[in-house]
């Protein structure tokens, strides 16, 4: 069975969601299986579909942006433990002169 560097695919798939990974990881399993003959699938072959993909955060930039200011001027709590958004949503609030959002505690 393969071993994948799962650091270093994180880091060539950057901009990517977790669903975009996934479905480069499909991606590879079927180039590799519908080959001739079959082979398994290796970290090359998922590298390969990342580098062939173009990611929602790249291609819906204006969009995703204007969708942080809305979460940041609306008051939205943030779920997330990622603390760049957290810190440019905090950013966003302070330009307007709001309050600093609140971060879900998970402990």
């Amino acid at each position: 069975m393969p071993t994948f560097a799962c650091l270093a695919i994180a880091r060539y798939s950057e901009d990517f969601s977790g669903a975009e990974i996934e479905q480069c990881v499909y991606d590879a399993m079927h180039r590799a299986f519908n080959e001739q003959p079959p082979r398994e699938f290796q970290q090359g072959d998922i590298l390969h579909s990342i580098n062939q993909m173009v990611p929602l955060a790249s291609i819906a930039k204006p969009q995703i942006e204007a969708l942080k200011r809305w979460a940041a001027e609306s008051g939205a709590r943030v779920a997330s433990r990622d603390e760049h958004l957290v810190a440019e949503l905090n950013n966003l609030v302070q330009k307007r002169g709001s309050h600093p959002i609140e971060v879900d505690s998970y402990e």
